[in-house]
């Protein structure tokens, strides 16, 4: 609540639900017959589950890059002019925690290495997990 009023957050339409590391680049090139994007074609949002958020850190006091580690693989994440946000600062905050991120995902290609890469996350969920203390 803020200044008496509820915040509603509108509901999310991810297109596809994938363990983190387990996009190929096949698969995300794929993606190219979808084009062209844009109003009543949207570019595919995707949950990564099953990371874990660790190297979040700033870049230039502006953006906040991190990696989401899973057992199937890392993917890096890059968000831009962010910092200072709530979804930046809750990037920052959630380093060494297992997440699920909502965004579009996209191919990084440097040196000629093609990696995937989530740029501009919109949404993140800290997974709490049931622990059992002994």
């Amino acid at each position: 609540k803020e200044q008496g009023k509820t915040l509603v957050r509108p509901p999310l339409q991810a297109d596809l639900e994938v363990e983190c590391g387990s996009m190929s680049i096949g698969v995300l090139e794929s993606f190219d017959m979808l084009k062209p994007f844009g109003k009543g074609n949207s570019e595919p949002r995707v949950v990564l589950t099953g990371g874990i958020l660790n190297n979040t850190k700033k870049l230039k006091n502006l953006h906040v890059k991190g990696q989401l580690t899973g057992s199937d693989g890392m993917i890096d994440v890059i968000m831009f002019n962010c910092v200072g946000t709530p979804l930046g600062d809750a990037m920052l905050a959630a380093d060494g925690m297992q997440v699920d991120l909502y965004g579009r995902l996209s191919i990084n290609e440097y040196n000629g290495r093609k990696t995937v890469q989530m740029k501009g996350p919109e949404d993140l969920r800290v997974v709490e997990n049931d622990l059992e203390l002994v």
